[in-house]
């Protein structure tokens, strides 16, 4: 009788012992990383496009890359294959993974990135492939620095793949209508590291 008396109180002072310590008390969640944007599965063209600006703009390194397919190429515009020659030969997902971590890196914490995409018209649109065009407009926060606008038309070939997702497979860059300004080409081979 002893011991069952004995064994009771050890496992009264062990519970008393146990709930001050604060093992069954709930905790406070900690807070995400600034950097740790949702990325939503790809199931429609639309999805590529909302990912790739959530990406682009809250630099995220690994969301961007993962908006392209694994045979991923990039045309950059007439003018800057003429000024970077060779540089965008063979030009791949690693490639693009590269210029932007580069890119974040320069603009750092503290400054934004933006890029904004208007008059988005899809030219030709298959079960399996959709092409649109863009005009779009990106500002660097980079107040001591020149170029911090780029603007363009870009092209995308966005297809989906056997995994019922779909990903950027083809980015054609082109000069908007005055011709005059940087382009995202100027931009990739500008932090092309």
């Amino acid at each position: 009788m002893k011991k069952i008396i004995l064994f009771f109180i050890f496992v009264v002072i062990l519970l008393l012992s146990l709930g001050g310590c604060g093992l069954f008390e709930t905790r406070n969640p900690t807070p995400p990383d600034d950097n740790n944007v949702l990325f939503v599965p790809p199931t429609s063209e639309d999805i590529v496009i909302d990912n790739f600006l959530m990406a682009f703009n809250s630099k995220n390194i690994d969301n961007y890359c993962q908006c392209f397919s694994d045979s991923f190429s990039f045309i950059p515009s007439a003018e800057a294959n003429l000024n970077y020659a060779g540089l965008f030969d063979n030009w791949k997902i690693q490639n693009e993974r590269m210029y932007f971590l580069s890119l974040v890196n320069a603009i750092g914490n503290s400054n934004m990135l933006d890029l904004q995409l208007n008059n988005i018209k899809y030219e030709t649109q298959t079960s399996d492939s959709v092409v649109l065009f863009a005009d779009y407009i990106i500002n660097l926060g980079l107040a001591d620095a020149t170029d911090t606008k780029y603007t363009g038309i870009l092209s995308w070939t966005i297809t989906l793949t056997n995994n019922g997702l779909w990903y950027i497979s083809r980015w054609m860059d082109f000069h908007s209508e005055s011709g005059t300004d940087k382009t995202f080409s100027d931009l990739k081979a500008r932090f092309n590291s």
